[in-house]
């Protein structure tokens, strides 16, 4: 190599360090984390409304993906309301593979203490169905 040569391999090194410096890391994503409990969800006497915005809060302060709920949705679901979410699994085609992200940030609910109405508002919100409904004189107000 003559000088020639290795005055331009210098100058390339030069350039590649000042590109490289130049770069800015793409910031890591934010990790999960279990900083906010998630409390399960039985059914029965819950407001399966106030659960999901409490598992949406939980989730955003743990750094939850919506791709992720979907996934996790299940394991705090207990008793009849897992046995419910197993069922409409396997019986629905359709059965939402995304998370929904339109939290249901003002919705006044009277809860009729019933767990069938329970989690039939636990699937429309999940499957995106925010309507209002009128069951056994209770509404869901959106």
């Amino acid at each position: 190599m003559d000088n020639n040569q290795f005055n331009a391999l210098m100058h390339n090194l030069g350039n590649l360090t000042i590109a490289i410096n130049a770069q800015t890391a793409a910031p890591a994503p934010a990790r999960e984390s279990s900083f906010a409990k998630i409390v399960d969800f039985y059914g029965d006497s819950q407001d399966p409304i106030g659960w999901l915005q409490d598992f949406e809060s939980a989730c955003q302060a743990n750094n939850i993906t919506n791709a992720r709920k979907i996934t996790i949705v299940g394991a705090y679901l207990k008793g009849s309301a897992s046995t419910w979410l197993a069922n409409k699994r396997m019986m629905t085609a359709d059965w939402p593979t995304q998370w929904n992200p339109n939290t249901p940030g003002n919705i006044k609910h009277h809860s009729p203490h019933n767990s069938n109405y329970n989690l039939e508002q636990l699937r429309k919100y999940m499957n995106g169905n925010n309507n209002s409904t009128k069951e056994n004189n209770y509404q869901l107000k959106v």
